[in-house]
């Protein structure tokens, strides 16, 4: 019956109590307006990059000649060849409609290394006819009016007919040339990556010790190393990290009003952590005493004194932690009893549980708004060349372009 009282009693003040009023001043007024400053700034500058920027540039791969593939970006329309095929290491590539997989088309499941993928579309060693693959397997954008393009030879790509001279040779040039071979690839953010078994594959066949084509890719190497281990344990992450908790914390807030329940788990916690420290100490003299006295001796002298500090330590912290327990009981019994009105509180009013949801749903608003913004604004960028040297003499070149956020 008291219970219920207490329960519908309303809160009264008393007459001479003022409240933290008498000095209170207003901040409020200026932070919403540096707000508002920040949010016109931030829309009139990606108003500013939507007009002028295109989000291609940014999301799409870009080739060696400049055109973004899978849009008409550029001095050739690559619509139909989304995908970029890399031909050297400077991450020089060529659009393709797909990525190649080599299941079932080769001996070896994993490389022709006698038909390649070259700046001016696709090529095969002229002399014999050891190729598997037919010439359009790998179908690559139209780049017969690019100034850039260089198409291979025998001599350029593959002389004397062997696949070690070919490593070594100008169209290759140990994976910096202008022509790579055609291997098994999967396929990451539209870049069609090679496999390693394939990689190693060709490293074998053309005697590269161990070297090979080293994609410097920023894209991938920059959502590998921040999305990899998310994306791989997404379920686990959305799982408990959303709905179990979320299920325990209405639990728990159930559970507060019931009677002596808050009294015992804050209590239980405490005293089970003091009794952890205790008996972690416990186990580690006796773990030092067995030592000591086994023989022969298993664990040297500096061991056995390490382990007795540490057992001596772990009781310090117990008996710390027991007597500010002792100290701060009344704080501690304060601290619960404004957690049980808490808890009385959220269950007279479950909406009040919205609040954070909704601040969650206008946060992820805010942040897609800024992502779009952002890669509108990085897409004002510029594109520049790189031209490579491929002979001693500077002869001849070599371009890939380069995209300047």
């Amino acid at each position: 019956m008291s219970s219920n009282i207490e329960h519908d009693e309303k809160l009264e003040a008393p007459a001479d109590f003022d409240g933290p009023t008498q000095n209170r001043h207003c901040t409020d007024i200026l932070m919403l307006l540096l707000l508002f400053c920040m949010w016109a700034a931030m829309t009139g500058i990606g108003i500013y990059a939507c007009i002028n920027g295109d989000w291609r540039i940014v999301v799409y791969p870009l080739d060696y000649d400049g055109n973004v593939c899978g849009t008409d970006f550029g001095k050739i329309d690559m619509t139909d060849y989304p995908y970029l095929y890399y031909v050297n290491s400077f991450t020089g590539g060529v659009c393709v409609k797909e990525c190649p997989s080599l299941e079932g088309q080769t001996s070896d499941n994993l490389t022709d290394i006698y038909t390649m993928v070259t700046y001016a579309g696709m090529w095969q060693v002229q002399n014999g006819n050891q190729s598997e693959l037919p010439l359009d397997f790998v179908q690559v954008g139209n780049y017969s009016t690019s100034d850039d393009a260089i198409a291979c030879t025998d001599e350029l790509c593959f002389p004397n007919d062997s696949p070690v001279d070919s490593w070594s040779s100008q169209g290759i040039r140990r994976s910096f040339g202008f022509s790579y071979y055609v291997g098994d690839t999967y396929q990451l953010l539209w870049r069609c990556y090679l496999t390693s078994a394939a990689e190693e594959r060709i490293a074998e066949l053309v005697s590269a010790n161990g070297t090979s084509l080293t994609i410097t890719d920023q894209a991938y190497n920059f959502y590998n190393k921040l999305y990899g281990d998310l994306w791989v344990a997404r379920k686990y992450i959305l799982g408990f990290g959303c709905g179990v908790a979320l299920g325990i914390s209405f639990f728990y807030i159930f559970l507060m009003r019931l009677p002596l329940l808050l009294n015992s788990v804050v209590w239980g916690s405490i005293f089970i952590t003091i009794a952890m420290f205790g008996l972690a100490g416990y186990y580690a003299w006796t773990v030092a005493s067995d030592w000591e006295d086994a023989e022969p001796q298993i664990a040297t002298d500096n061991q056995i004194l390490a382990t007795r500090i540490a057992s001596i330590v772990l009781y310090v912290i117990g008996g710390l932690i027991f007597l500010l327990t002792c100290c701060l009981r009344r704080q501690i019994q304060i601290a619960i009893g404004c957690v049980k009105q808490a808890g009385r509180a959220v269950n007279s009013m479950m909406l009040i549980l919205l609040v954070p949801v909704l601040q969650a749903a206008g946060l992820v608003a805010f942040l897609v708004i800024l992502m779009v913004y952002a890669v509108y604004l990085a897409s004002l960028g510029e594109i520049s060349i790189r031209e490579i040297p491929l002979d001693v003499q500077g002869q001849q070149e070599i371009a890939y372009r380069v995209y300047e956020f």
